[in-house]
């Protein structure tokens, strides 16, 4: 989003910019290139449970634009109230059922509350939203799928990575596997807490490494499930969760390691960022990275 917003003043220098979200996240946005106007709610910083998410989405948002000419919002459903054109950013992929409904997708993903307020808010985000832009290709066709009389609409922006921020570094690589994701079960920690420990079977090769997990715990019971995972697999190197890690600590996390565990569907952009930085890379939507696995 920093980018996105940095693109937008530079290529529509005219154009007056407004931010909305709770004051921690606007934080990320200060900078001496950044003259954008901030509206920060007291409600946004607490808006990460899927009812006060709502809430801050279809009755807070509406409210702080009624002044703009159009919403771009990255929040994967549109504004139901909202009075102004409409750009919609769909970047979790779990919003679309027929994603939701692949072998392998966990069937614990995404249920109950959530999964119905995704199903009934995409049906309105595609017939409300004047554009819906997808982060990968994979996305934009599946969408297209479930909704083939509006396929118009859709149009894929991929996920970049800040070559400003991401710069190659000389330093000595550290024994580290990183990984670095929110801990939802569909990111498959379970299966490279697996992957690790046969390999530890197999091989010497990991015995000085240590694995870091960065992402914040979404229901506060994930790391908890993962402890008791990493009991029962008897993996034998040190593992650290360390939450959810600022800025300036996770760049220098992707510096420093040697192995990078990344699910996401645009990591040649990371690649081309962090040059001689080896990965396991583990796919779980195999058609947005060419049947890489």
């Amino acid at each position: 989003l920093v980018e996105m917003v940095a693109a937008l003043q530079k290529s529509r220098p005219n154009w007056e910019i407004v931010l909305i979200g709770g004051r921690d996240s606007l934080n990320l946005f200060t900078s001496p290139q950044n003259n954008a106007e901030h509206r920060s709610h007291p409600f946004a910083n607490f808006a990460r449970s899927p009812f006060l998410r709502i809430v801050m989405d279809q009755f807070l948002v509406p409210r702080l634009v009624k002044d703009c000419d159009v919403l771009i919002t990255p929040s994967n459903i549109a504004s139901m109230f909202c009075v102004v054109p409409q750009v919609v950013i769909i970047q979790a992929p779990m919003v679309v059922r027929t994603i939701r409904a692949l072998p392998y997708v966990p069937t614990e993903s995404v249920g109950g509350v959530r999964a119905a307020y995704y199903d009934f808010g995409l049906n309105y985000t595609v017939s409300r939203a004047n554009r819906v832009v997808a982060v990968s290709d994979f996305l934009r066709v599946k969408l297209e799928e479930q909704y083939p009389r509006q396929h118009s609409k859709f149009t894929t922006i991929v996920e970049g990575v800040s070559l400003g921020d991401f710069k190659p570094s000389e330093r000595k690589k550290d024994n580290i596997i990183l990984f670095v994701s929110t801990l939802f079960e569909y990111k498959n920690l379970s299966e490279l807490v697996k992957a690790l420990s046969i390999l530890e079977q197999k091989s010497s090769v990991l015995d000085e490494f240590r694995l870091v997990v960065c992402g914040r715990d979404p229901t506060g019971k994930q790391i908890e499930k993962h402890l008791k995972q990493i009991k029962a697999a008897r993996l034998k190197m040190p593992v650290e969760f360390k939450g959810l890690v600022e800025k300036e600590e996770l760049k220098e996390l992707y510096r420093s390691a040697k192995l990078l565990k990344h699910l996401g569907f645009q990591f040649w952009k990371l690649w081309q960022a962090v040059p001689r930085l080896s990965a396991l890379t583990e796919c779980l939507f195999p058609k947005s990275l060419g049947q890489q696995h």
